[in-house]
């Protein structure tokens, strides 16, 4: 069986997005989880669970980490707070398993010339620097896995098909 590794930086299949929020509705202020929760369900295209945070506000120059999950896969949000009452997200430490299956197939195409089915399992899965997760590749009646790493929280991913 021939082994072939590949690096590269893969800009969205870990989850190294932000989005922007108010913390304040007029003169109601809200908590960071009332905020973080909607916003990072709408960034995934899915519903988080519960958004836990150390504290529910902050002033300008502030940060903080929240933690969550969806699908039963945690991750962390990197809150800061560039205003008193706005706020930028950040998750990491997800994957989102359409885009590692969309990422793997480009990556047979262009080298192997050939078109395959992968699957790589759990819609979103947790993922720290260092981890692997294997994906299958099925072309025609032959079957291979592809092995993805996580380098660092930007994204960059080497995945190593055997």
């Amino acid at each position: 069986m021939r082994r072939i590794v590949m690096g590269v930086l893969l800009a969205g299949l870990a989850l190294a997005g932000s989005c922007t929020a108010e913390v304040s509705c007029g003169k109601k202020k809200q908590t960071v989880q009332s905020v973080v929760r909607p916003k990072i369900s709408e960034m995934l295209g899915a519903q988080i669970d519960a958004v836990e945070c150390p504290r529910s506000g902050g002033k300008k120059g502030d940060t903080m980490v929240c933690t969550s999950s969806i699908d039963g896969a945690p991750f962390s949000i990197d809150v800061s707070f560039d205003a008193d009452d706005h706020i930028q997200m950040n998750p990491r430490g997800l994957i989102r398993g359409d885009k590692a299956e969309t990422f793997v197939a480009s990556q047979i195409e262009q080298t192997q010339h050939v078109v395959a089915k992968v699957d790589c399992g759990p819609r979103f899965r947790a993922i720290v620097i260092g981890d692997s997760f294997t994906c299958t590749a099925t072309v025609g009646s032959e079957t291979r896995t592809a092995r993805l790493t996580m380098n660092d929280d930007s994204g960059n991913i080497s995945m190593t098909l055997e």
